[in-house]
């Protein structure tokens, strides 16, 4: 069968397996948008949320804006 054989094989079976998902007491909203250029997109995510504070993770000064 080969490595080829056991690539495609695992590609058409993985899909397949399930896996639970953790129950959750509150609804999962997280606000994000798209822009895009026509050729390059970006997902825009707020600097701070509940869930994660980019701030802490990207300087401002590692960022360019317009």
């Amino acid at each position: 069968m080969g490595l080829v054989g056991l690539y495609v094989l695992c590609a058409l079976l993985i899909p397949y397996i399930e896996i639970p998902k953790k129950p959750v007491t509150e609804p999962e909203k997280i606000e994000f948008y798209i822009l895009t250029n026509g050729v390059h997109s970006d997902l825009v995510v707020p600097l701070k949320s509940a869930e994660f504070d980019w701030s802490k993770e990207i300087p401002f000064e590692n960022t360019l804006s317009v």
